[in-house]
C-alpha cells in the first residue's frame, strides 16, 4: 500500500513539473487525505 502512494507521490512529482497546475496540486492533497482517512479506520 505504503509503496502504491510512493510511486503516485513520485508520478505526481513529475507531472507537477512538467505542468505547474494549482488544480492537480489540490486534487493530489484531496488524495492523499482520503487515502490517510481510509488508513486510519
Amino acid at each position: 500500500m505504503i509503496c502504491v502512494i510512493v510511486r503516485k507521490v513520485r508520478w505526481f512529482i513529475k507531472k507537477s513539473n512538467d505542468m505547474m497546475n494549482r488544480g492537480d496540486l489540490f486534487d493530489f492533497i484531496i488524495i492523499v487525505y482520503f487515502l490517510r482517512g481510509l488508513n486510519n479506520e
